[in-house]
């Protein structure tokens, strides 16, 4: 999924291309999903400072949106530790067994009960709008 931050505050994202709760769509060996079933994105109006951070579930089931926001809020002229601050965040927010995450709001959202975060691997790139 891509987001973009302004000045603290979520101001466009992507929707999770996935087939039911927790069965994303995946690229890889032995997937039957394909580059072409994606999406084409445009955000118009980016203004410079602007950060987009295009992330895995890894890092958007463990970390909300106002969690990253204040990360990327800390690093706003370094993407690079941006990226690794929030890597570190989203795997510190999986191992936590009774934390209310994303997925664990998700999970709710589908009839399930789970508490904590996910466990789960976490590929992610920052930006900064020049």
């Amino acid at each position: 999924q891509l987001r973009v931050y302004r000045k603290g505050a979520l101001i466009a994202a992507t929707v999770p291309k996935q087939y039911a709760f927790n069965t994303p769509m995946q690229l890889g060996a032995g997937s039957r999903d394909r580059p072409c079933d994606g999406e084409s994105v445009s955000f118009g109006g980016l203004v410079a400072g602007d950060t987009i951070v295009a992330a895995s579930d890894g890092l958007w089931d463990n970390l909300f949106d106002e969690e990253v926001a204040t990360v990327v809020g800390a690093f706003t002229r370094n993407p690079s530790a941006a990226a690794e601050a929030l890597a570190t965040a989203a795997h510190n927010a999986a191992a936590e067994t009774t934390r209310r995450s994303p997925f664990s709001v998700e999970a709710e959202a589908w009839g399930w009960r789970y508490v904590g975060g996910k466990m789960d691997d976490c590929g992610l790139a920052v930006a900064v709008v020049v």
